[in-house]
């Protein structure tokens, strides 16, 4: 029996009413043992998980044994702060206590009293940071430099602040396997083939095989690139000028995984290798309000449009 397994026994003796005085007296000489070990000759060591050093289990420093079984689970191992609690954890909970507490918690409940203390305390303060990421994903974050994102159920309302929607000019449609949709506020060429967009907002919920949402998630990030990537830019649907009128002119096909139609005035490309479809109406009825769309990248196609109508007025 160890100095740690001899401390344990003393305190469950003592909570059973028991005589602990002659485990004391062994106590004791076991502390003086050590002591005189310690004196004598340098504490021989052996690796332990972590990459650290500590002495043999029987030699080693109660701070040093936690170290050793549970340190992993704290993101600065057994610091002084840690140890205190668990001690505090120990003083104020038996053996019984602890095990009932950890398996109410779906933890393991083997151990001695302050591996459990420390399996406890782990969960306590892992569910205390996911509470504190929530709370700060609802309030929104002041750094809008940071990326972000914001969870909730299906059914829940997911409540994003409205400082990332507000400047939203665009939405940007990526072609290929996977295709997807975000918004941005710009969007410029950085390098060849590669397109920077600045101020992104995208759905990033999870789905099930059939396509329903098991996860709500919107992220934020200050800037995001593609490379080598076909894609077709519209406006922000809350920014679209009340313009109709334009003879409708031609019928683009735009290839992909699923094939997208719109009807335009005229289109031409630039500088940049963007061809822009001018007075485009997606609704292939020719009704709507006509707006700009932009193809980067993209397989399409241009024929006359059958009628060659005007953009009209809904009713």
């Amino acid at each position: 029996m160890n100095k740690q397994e001899l401390v344990d026994l003393i305190q469950s003796t003592t909570e059973g009413g028991g005589d602990t005085t002659g485990l004391k007296a062994l106590l004791a000489e076991v502390e003086s043992d050590e002591r005189k070990r310690s004196a004598g000759r340098p504490r021989s060591v052996v690796p332990s998980r972590g990459g650290l050093f500590a002495t043999r289990e029987e030699e080693m420093t109660t701070q040093e044994y936690l170290e050793y079984k549970v340190g992993d689970l704290f993101a600065d191992g057994i610091t002084s702060e840690v140890l205190e609690k668990l001690f505090e954890m120990d003083r104020d909970h038996n053996l019984k206590e602890l095990k009932r507490m950890c398996v109410e918690a779906g933890l393991s409940a083997s151990g001695q009293k302050k591996i459990m203390a420390a399996k406890l305390l782990a969960r306590q303060r892992r569910t205390e940071l996911d509470k504190q990421v929530e709370t700060d994903n609802r309030l929104g974050s002041d750094n809008l430099e940071m990326p972000n994102q914001w969870e909730a159920d299906p059914s829940e309302v997911m409540v994003i602040p409205n400082k990332y929607f507000e400047p939203l000019q665009y939405e940007v449609v990526v072609f290929g396997r996977r295709e997807f949709t975000f918004q941005c506020v710009k969007f410029y060429p950085t390098e060849k083939e590669t397109w920077t967009f600045d101020w992104v907002m995208m759905d990033t919920s999870t789905n099930d095989r059939e396509g329903n949402i098991t996860r709500q998630k919107m992220s934020y990030y200050p800037a995001m690139s593609l490379v080598n990537a076909a894609f077709m830019i519209l406006p922000n649907p809350k920014g679209l000028s009340e313009e109709y009128g334009k003879r409708l002119l031609f019928k683009v096909i735009v290839f992909g995984k699923r094939e997208t139609s719109f009807r335009c005035a005229d289109y031409k490309r630039t500088k940049d290798g963007v061809w822009e479809f001018e007075g485009a109406v997606r609704d292939t009825s020719g009704r709507g309000p006509q707006i700009t769309i932009r193809l980067v990248n993209a397989a399409f196609m241009v024929t006359p449009a059958p009628e060659g109508e005007a953009s009209t007025s809904p009713i």
